[in-house]
């Protein structure tokens, strides 16, 4: 029996996101994202956080139940402006929808988008920062020759 492991899917999305250039942090803001000097003043590097979330389940045949997984994302994309926040979360989708996201012993099956973010301000900093958060949803299946990154 074959215990599934959810992390190192988290692990392939945030590499993904990394290889294409673009700042992402695991669970937190990047080092070197936001604000590079004085708030609403200086320049600020879009980024995105990417979040394993509560949902999804396990299947599989009679055999091995528990080979195939459904696994829920989060990855919110901030910017200073809604144009710079849609950017980021369009980078991210196209990073994410076309992969590859690879995963040793395991085939990424399919990525769909569970949830478009939209955008929306968040005056709750300040100064307000935009936000878009999106929710994919990645279906795998064992996969002896597929290899990690």
């Amino acid at each position: 029996m074959t215990i599934f492991e959810a992390s190192p899917f988290t692990n392939a999305i945030v590499a993904a996101l990394e290889d294409d250039g673009l700042l992402v942090g695991d669970g937190e803001q990047p080092a070197g994202a936001g604000w590079q000097g004085e708030p609403d003043v200086s320049v600020f590097k879009a980024y995105m956080v990417v979040h394993a979330m509560v949902g999804g389940l396990l299947d599989g045949s009679i055999g091995d139940p528990d080979d195939d997984g459904s696994l829920m994302y989060q990855v919110s994309a901030y910017g200073a402006t809604r144009a710079q926040c849609e950017w980021a979360a369009d980078q991210a989708r196209r990073v994410i929808l076309t992969g590859p996201l690879l995963v040793a012993g395991q085939r990424v099956v399919r990525v769909r988008v569970d949830m478009l973010g939209g955008a929306r301000r968040d005056d709750e900093v300040q100064p307000p920062l935009w936000l878009s958060a999106e929710r994919y949803r990645l279906l795998t299946t064992p996969d002896a020759t597929a290899t990690g990154s």
